[in-house]
């Protein structure tokens, strides 16, 4: 994707708000999943048409018991703000953060050289190796900047450029972003869509669908709006309750339709507090929220509380609100262990799946995008594939 006639040596990418690097590497929010995943490396990626592909390693070979996988690193691979990639980085990497690995199936990693590791695993549900192309294994630079990154910040991406320069939008407004010399735009927001199409400068074009919004309900909780609205009703959500592209969400979801089911400690909270909550940086849970509490009527009677990331998660795990409006990946390469975090605090209810556009300078560095939506900047000389759809 894009204009690789004259090729930018930086390219600008314009967020609303500040990326907080200290959530790395599993984001918080669609912003930070962007930034993230040009950030944070994993040993294999899965692309937007479910493919496995190479990433940090080049091959990987699993032995007779399907549970020790041994994996051989691609040559010169350099990690923003680092050196070469060597497999001791990856096992360190790993060992920083092993107890979330650890329940996620790890039971060892070891580097055997600098260019082969030894992963193995113990009875884990979820398939392998696409396992490992989740944000959860992936590898970063031990030398990250850990604070907020204020206005800008300026990344190397891969060994040779080009340096992806994050933009926090002064305004918030993304379109003055773009006015701004802002080069990469995410947005499903109309206005800025329709800003961008008529600048001749830019390309826009349609990501896969990403996010299906639900209403999670704590056991317990007497809400049962989002499960009596018809085929209709949910198409009225896509069509007039949100300010995106969206449809109504499929009537299969991943965390309700694998084949691991689990058994989870299922917290049976009684809601104490008659609110629907939302995350206050993300418009469409807030219109969401106000059209799941206008459909509920007074039965029990309801408002809407706006909460910041932080606390909606604080909220979220109390579970004493009638509901919660979450945003959950269209897809999962780990649906066993994402759908049992979820069962243990309740049930979500979809409501609408959504996409976003991604609108880009004409000369940017190519592109493409993987299993979820998210766009990634491909290195010069990389081989990895360049789609967009």
């Amino acid at each position: 994707m894009a204009d690789s006639a004259q090729r930018l040596d930086t390219i600008t990418l314009a967020v609303p708000e500040p990326v907080d690097l200290a959530r790395a590497p599993i984001p918080a929010s669609a912003d930070q999943r962007l930034v993230f995943r040009q950030l944070f490396e994993n040993l294999v990626r899965i692309d937007c048409q479910g493919q496995l592909q190479p990433a940090l390693a080049s091959s990987w070979r699993a032995d007779s018991t399907g549970r020790s996988w041994t994996f051989a690193l691609r040559d010169g691979v350099r990690v923003p703000y680092g050196s070469s990639l060597t497999a001791q980085m990856v096992e360190s990497a790993w060992h920083s953060r092993q107890a979330a690995l650890q329940s996620a199936g790890l039971e060892s990693v070891s580097a055997l050289d600098d260019t082969t590791l030894l992963v193995r695993m113990s009875d884990v549900r979820d398939s392998l190796p696409q396992l490992f192309a989740d944000l959860l294994w992936s590898v970063g630079s031990v030398n990250l900047p850990g604070a907020p990154s204020g206005f800008r910040m300026n990344i190397p991406i891969g060994a040779t450029g080009p340096v992806l320069q994050i933009l926090a939008a002064p305004t918030g407004d993304l379109r003055d972003a773009l006015d701004a010399g802002a080069d990469l735009v995410i947005s499903g927001d109309p206005q800025v869509i329709d800003y961008a199409a008529r600048h001749p400068e830019f390309q826009t074009f349609p990501l896969p669908w990403d996010r299906t919004y639900a209403l999670l309900r704590h056991w317990g909780s007497a809400l049962r709006v989002a499960g009596s609205l018809d085929s209709a009703a949910r198409l009225s959500l896509a069509r007039d309750a949100v300010q995106t592209e969206a449809r109504p969400a499929q009537s299969q979801a991943w965390w309700n339709n694998g084949p691991c089911a689990v058994s989870v400690s299922m917290k049976a909270v009684v809601p104490t507090a008659t609110r629907v909550v939302y995350q206050t940086t993300d418009p469409v849970a807030r219109q969401l929220a106000e059209r799941i509490v206008a459909l509920a009527g007074d039965r029990p009677p309801l408002s809407v509380m706006g909460l910041d990331p932080v606390r909606f998660a604080d909220a979220l795990e109390r579970g004493n609100d009638a509901g919660y409006i979450v945003a959950l990946p269209f897809r999962s390469v780990a649906p066993c262990r994402e759908s049992a975090e979820w069962t243990r605090r309740g049930y979500p209810e979809p409501l609408i799946d959504t996409r976003s556009r991604a609108i880009v300078r004409r000369g940017s560095p190519a592109l493409t995008v993987d299993y979820d939506g998210t766009l990634r900047i491909v290195p010069p000389g990389n081989t990895m594939e360049t789609q967009t759809h």
